[in-house]
């Protein structure tokens, strides 16, 4: 958390952000919250907002005191893709609402550095790819590596067993391993 909150500082410092905004960004992000990394290059086959799809029940999830959850973004899109570079836009305006200011992130300059401490740092990689334009899933490997569960929907190939063995932050309450199944995936939502 400490890296990210940095970074965002540096951010804000940067365009010429307020005392008061500064203070904020040493604040934003629980080290005792869920935290779910989001991180590539933003492709608008990788549906990098498909999480924000209706934002009042995102904003009931990240804001419940008893599960706390934040997401940090980072990527880049390509110079000529103008629906990447809206998916970033449309992210850094929900990170800027009053309900999501202190649970959504967007880090600027996405790098190996980046990458590296977010991958490091997260308890779940989120991969929203549309089917099945996803081409390896690499991102999603390395984060497993590092400890993080993968979260992504079923490949091309049909159901498989999702199961992983995890020893991230989480491990700490008890969470050792998920397995999601596909009929866990089709129920309906409680929340």
């Amino acid at each position: 958390m400490a890296f990210a909150r940095a970074r965002l500082k540096s951010q804000l410092k940067k365009r010429g952000a307020t005392e008061e905004e500064l203070t904020v960004a040493d604040e934003v992000l629980d080290p005792d919250a869920l935290t779910i990394g989001f991180a590539r290059r933003f492709a608008t086959y990788k549906r990098a907002v498909l999480i924000f799809q209706d934002p009042e029940r995102l904003a009931r999830i990240l804001g419940d005191p008893e599960r706390p959850v934040q997401i940090i973004f980072a990527g880049k899109a390509h110079p000529r893709d103008n629906e990447g570079k809206e998916f970033i836009r449309q992210i850094v305006q929900f990170a800027r609402e009053e309900r999501f200011r202190m649970h959504v992130v967007f880090l600027e300059d996405y790098d190996m550095n980046v990458a590296r401490y977010m991958l490091q740092g997260v308890d779940i990689w989120l991969n929203t790819p549309r089917r099945p334009l996803e081409a390896s899933g690499t991102s999603g490997m390395k984060a497993a590596a590092n400890g993080a569960l993968n979260s992504a929907p079923w490949t091309a190939g049909g159901p498989k067993d999702m199961s992983q063995r995890w020893d991230g932050p989480l491990a700490r309450r008890g969470i050792r391993r998920i397995t999601i199944t596909k009929d866990l995936l089709e129920a309906p939502s409680t929340l």
